[in-house]
Order: C-alpha cells, then sequence, then structure tokens
C-alpha cells in the first residue's frame, strides 16, 4: 500500500507520541509485510502470528530509535529498519520458544545430493516452496532465511544466533542439501501424479 511521505512523517511523528490512531495506521501499512517476514521464520500461521504481534509491540516501544530524516525517502528507510526489527524479533521469539534450537545445530545429519536435472522449482508453486523451507529444523530455517532471504553474511548471522561463522556455513550447506531433497520429493509427486 502506498502512502504518501507527509502522511508516513505523520504517522511515524504520532507513534513517538503513543497516539493509537497512528499506531493503527502503521500497523495497517505493515501488516502484510510483517506477517511474509515472520511467517518464513515459523512453523506454522499462530507462530507467525505470534511472532507479529510481538515485533509490532517492540516497534512502538523503540520507535524513538528510527531518526526522520525528512530529505530522504523516509518510507523505504522506515520500512529497511521495520524489516531489521522483525527479523531481530523472530529470532528472540524462535530463541525463547525453542530452547534446542542451538543443539539442533550439531546434530549429524545425512542428506542426499540433488541430481542437477531440470529446476525442480519450476515445477513448484511458490507455497509449495515455501512449505518446504517452514520444515526445515528452526536454526536450518533461521539461518537459511537470515543469509539467502535477508542478506546476512555468516559473522552477522553467528552473532544472532550465538554461533560460530562456521557453524552457520556448515547449517546454510544443510538447510540447502534438506531442500534440495524436499524440492525433489515433491517434484516426485508432481511426476508420478
Amino acid at each position: 500500500m502506498a502512502i504518501a511521505e507527509e502522511t508516513i512523517v505523520s504517522i511515524l511523528e504520532g507513534c513517538l507520541r503513543n497516539h493509537r490512531q497512528s499506531q493503527q495506521s502503521l500497523y495497517e501499512w505493515l501488516k502484510h509485510d510483517a506477517m511474509r517476514t515472520c511467517y518464513r521464520y515459523a512453523r506454522n500461521n499462530y507462530e507467525a502470528e505470534e511472532m507479529v504481534t510481538e515485533g509490532f509491540v517492540k516497534l512502538f516501544k523503540n520507535i524513538s530509535q528510527f531518526r526522520i530524516d525528512k530529505n530522504g525517502n523516509i518510507a523505504g528507510h522506515f520500512h529497511a529498519w521495520f524489516r531489521k526489527v522483525m527479523v531481530h524479533n523472530c529470532i528472540d521469539w524462535l530463541r525463547k520458544t525453542h530452547h534446542d534450537l542451538l543443539q539442533q545445530a550439531h546434530d549429524p545429519e545425512t542428506v542426499e545430493m540433488a541430481s542437477k536435472e531440470a529446476s525442480a522449482e519450476d515445477m513448484l508453486s511458490h507455497q509449495e516452496i515455501i512449505a518446504c523451507i517452514r520444515s526445515l529444523s528452526p536454526v536450518y530455517r533461521s539461518v537459511f532465511n537470515l543469509y539467502v532471504i535477508e542478506g546476512y553474511n555468516h559473522e552477522e548471522i553467528g552473532q544472532m544466533l550465538g554461533i560460530a561463522p562456521g557453524t552457520s556455513k556448515s547449517n546454510l550447506f544443510k538447510a540447502k542439501e534438506n531442500l534440495r531433497k524436499m524440492i525433489l520429493q515433491q517434484r516426485k509427486k508432481i511426476q508420478y501424479a
């Protein structure tokens, strides 16, 4: 939803004053982006909704940390800051609710290498691919999302998750291999259907 820069400034200034209508307007503007971001880290819709709710609470609590620069692209800058808040909230939420998150990072797992034939992604829907990502273990899903989708490097991911950069690289490799395996299984289902 496109909003004029002046409206965004007005909404953000209202949020700084804890104005409920401004908070509601900000929520309406960003709720779909928040859900899309949190959905990638969650196992199900309930978890994603919990992450979104906690994320907005943190956003409103810490909105004073965002500096409104009226000379720049306010919507773009705020959206980037908002997304960062949501991603960090997802990681915090996973840490809090999945106590075994870091233990799973070190579990040995046998993974089949994918064949390099036709692209399975071309045969699967967006929803099927997202479902495969969501079925990864919490740590693999987090590392995959942070690296591939959010664009963080392994050092940053290591700091966020409290793991070594090498462990982040290893988990990314395992996540990709697990995804390839799941996509190949989905592809076989499509071929034999």
